[in-house]
Parts: structure tokens; sequence; C-alpha cells
């Protein structure tokens, strides 16, 4: 099919939270339906073997703020996030792992209430993403997943002191008391000098 129906747009796919909301939630609500069926395959193939899966991968934050608002994550999304979390935690012993880039602080909450155990990444980068905030008002209630070093920054263009720098003052804020996953916020980008890929590494493992 060369021109397949449906939202083929980001922007489109936004727009379409307010003229089609009714469509919006019918594509979640299927996605729902088979992610169910999918954990329970999941728990039948490997059983316990699973320590963390992952159940959201959609973005509600960019650089300088939110996506949408906190009122539609809760018309459109918390339910389906609660339900497939819900399952996990009746059924299996799995922690659930929750991905959403940028500025999510304003979702942090919904995330919680929402089941997840786990909040991916923690870009201090973007917007109101202060981590010592952050780690203070949530780090009891959910695990924080990366944060050392930025990727888009420091640990790309910035040397190799300014790195080992970064990640021991991040790593500790956001480690203390424990209930963090010390990485960087996000995925290593191919003009990252080996020197500072290297000296994150070595600088988590002797910390």
């Amino acid at each position: 099919m060369d021109d397949p129906p449906g939202i083929r747009y980001p922007d489109d796919w936004m727009v379409a939270h307010h003229i089609h909301p009714d469509y919006i939630k019918e594509c979640f609500a299927l996605q729902t339906e088979v992610g169910l069926k999918n954990l329970e395959l999941y728990r039948q193939a490997v059983g316990e073997q699973i320590n963390i899966i992952a159940i959201n991968a959609t973005d509600f934050g960019m650089q300088s703020g939110p996506l949408i608002s906190p009122d539609m994550y809760r018309e459109f999304y918390f339910e389906h996030h609660k339900t497939l979390n819900d399952w996990v935690h009746k059924n299996t012993g799995w922690k659930t792992f929750n991905h959403s880039c940028g500025d999510v602080t304003l979702f942090i909450e919904d995330f919680i209430d929402a089941g997840f155990d786990i909040l991916n990444p923690i870009q201090m980068s973007s917007g109101n993403m202060n981590i010592a905030e952050i780690k203070q008002q949530y780090g009891e209630r959910t695990v924080l997943w990366g944060g050392s070093v930025n990727p888009q920054s420091t640990l790309p263009f910035g040397t190799a002191d300014e790195v080992r720098e970064e990640a021991l003052i991040n790593a500790a804020i956001l480690g203390k008391g424990g209930g963090y996953i010390c990485s960087a916020v996000h995925n290593i980008q191919s003009n990252t000098p080996p020197e500072n890929i290297w000296t994150l590494f070595d600088t988590v493992r002797n910390m």
C-alpha cells in the first residue's frame, strides 16, 4: 500500500488529541489489549527470568518542557499504563520501566501513581529537570535511571576531566540512599570520543 491510512506525521498526531480524541483512545485501548496478551506470553515463555520490562517508551517531554499537559496524560494514557503495570505486579515479580525523554517533571507523580517502578532517563539538561529536587521529592518512591552525564554536550564535546567531574557530582546526588541506576542520560552518540566513554565507565566503577 503506497499511502496507508492513519496519522503519519508527529505534528498531526499531537493535533489529533484535540480534534480526534476518540481515535487516539481507540488506538491505545487496542495497544493495551495486545500488550496484555503479550505480557502473558512473555510470562509463559520465560517466567521470572525477566527482571525489568519496558511498558512505555513514549516521550512526553522535550528540551524546554512537556509535550502535552498533565491533564492530557491522565485522559489519554494514564489508565492504559496503569492497566499494564497492574498486570505485571499482580502476576509476576518483574519491575516496570518507563522511558520518557525531556522535561517530564509535571508527570512524575502520575507515572508513580500509574505503577511504574523505574523512571528513565533523568534528562537534567531539559527544562525543569533539577536532579536534586527530583531525588528529594521522588527518590524513595521510584528508581531513577540515568542522569550521570549529558550525552548531548559533556560526553561528546567535553574533556575527560569534565566527564569525570559531572559523573561524580550527579551520581552522588542521584545515588544518595540508593534507588539509582547510574548511566548517561541517553544513548552514547557516534561522535563521542572513546576516552570519554572509558572515563565514564571507569568513574562509575570506582565510585
